[in-house]
């Protein structure tokens, strides 16, 4: 099973295919999410992605180079320069 990340810190003009390009590169991608606006369909900023294994979870986690401008530049949307905010999904606790 591998591990789920939380990215925050998105443009609101990323998309599913640009993100999946960006942690490609750091590992297997088994899942992606890009949370969405209901009305208007535009990502609201965040995602959660899950990589194959915890080594490349880890690797995604400590990579300092991901952010708004290297995704951009790659898929030739508007440039930020906003470093992504990548952790570690904590197992919620059931109850209410």
């Amino acid at each position: 099973m591998g591990t789920r990340l939380y990215v925050g810190n998105l443009s609101f003009d990323t998309t599913p295919d640009t993100l999946r390009e960006v942690f490609s590169a750091l590992g297997t991608v088994s899942d992606l999410h890009v949370a969405t606006d209901r009305d208007t369909g535009r990502a609201r900023g965040f995602a959660f992605v899950t990589m194959g294994s915890e080594d490349e979870a880890r690797r995604a986690i400590s990579d300092a180079v991901i952010s708004e401008k290297s995704r951009s530049s790659a898929s030739s949307s508007n440039a930020d320069s906003n470093a992504l905010r990548v952790r570690t999904m904590r197992a919620s606790s059931s109850g209410g």
